[in-house]
């Protein structure tokens, strides 16, 4: 399966805040580690999981795990539990031992970052995408591939709790001066087609007819 991160793991135990225990994780019956390999690639993901359930069905949580779920099917990796622990300290403890940076290096490991809840996040560099320029093709494609995929929200009712949560969360929210500044600049010379306005204005009036439907009823 290639190089195995156990043979290199190097036994020191990174900073965890003494807060981590009164989590609702800490309450659970099972506290185990995890290791899922892709039978296709041999990559793998180490990560740790409490439960009161052993068959909840929980399948990782990477960012990279979900992508080779998705590209190779569930069924194509294989999950082992390899340890228990007797409470959730000692889980993410051993967490901190078992993905450290030497185990991040090896190609094969899908984990992005050392074990540990409270462990540091490493200093990420700037997005290669950042100031990228795509081609016509390239956007041509994206279109392609998006068009007949249902936005998530499309259709969705969002209960008057969610309405008022989300209202809260915006309010007082504002841009700095500098970064209406920056969009200004950025917007400066920037005209709208009449196709676009035409599109506008209609999505505006059946948007503001369906409001006023909702607050006063069809017109008597």
């Amino acid at each position: 399966m290639g190089r195995s991160c156990f043979s290199r793991v190097i036994w020191t135990v990174s900073p965890i805040s003494n807060h981590m225990d009164k989590t609702r994780a800490a309450y659970k019956k099972f506290h185990y580690v995890y290791k899922i390999v892709c039978l296709v690639t041999n990559k793998y993901y180490i990560g740790i999981h409490s439960t009161n359930n052993l068959n909840d069905s929980y399948f990782g949580s990477g960012k990279r795990l979900r992508y080779s779920v998705r590209k190779y099917s569930r069924e194509n990796h294989k999950l082992t539990i390899i340890e228990f622990l007797p409470d959730r300290q000692s889980l993410i403890l051993r967490e901190a031992q078992l993905v450290t940076d030497l185990t991040l290096k090896d190609t094969l490991c899908l984990n992005l970052v050392v074990g540990g809840v409270c462990t540091p996040l490493p200093k990420l560099g700037p997005s290669p995408l950042k100031g990228r320029k795509l081609s016509v093709n390239h956007k041509q494609n994206v279109s392609a591939a998006l068009k007949g995929h249902r936005s998530w929200s499309k259709g969705k009712k969002f209960s008057d709790a969610a309405r008022k949560n989300c209202s809260a969360a915006m309010m007082g929210n504002s841009l700095s001066k500098e970064a209406r500044e920056k969009i200004s600049k950025k917007l400066m010379g920037h005209s709208v087609s009449i196709e676009s306005r035409l599109k506008m204005s209609v999505a505006h009036k059946k948007r503001f007819e369906k409001k006023r439907l909702e607050l006063k009823g069809p017109p008597q």
